[in-house]
């Protein structure tokens, strides 16, 4: 599973981050955690506000942290669309 958080180095984004590898940790997933600060490299997902949650190439959240709960169960809902 491919899991990044593109993300402009703010408070919120350092948020994202920690509860998306605490999320991973937790469900005890085999995820590539990807950091994406560049603007072109976001650019190409069509985002309009970071932090955003990107797993396997698909918008799952932008502009808000969610939930440790909302997290994991995304990764979950993902995990298993993915196999």
């Amino acid at each position: 599973m491919k899991v990044k958080v593109l993300h402009a180095n703010s408070i919120e984004s350092r948020s994202l981050i920690q509860r998306t590898k605490g999320a991973v940790k937790s469900l005890k997933l085999k995820a590539k955690i990807e950091e994406v600060v560049d603007k072109r490299q976001i650019n190409k997902y069509g985002i309009r506000h970071t932090p955003c949650l990107v797993i396997n190439d698909k918008v799952v959240f932008q502009g808000r942290v969610p939930e440790m709960q909302k997290i994991q169960d995304i990764l979950l809902h993902e995990s298993r669309n993915s196999k």
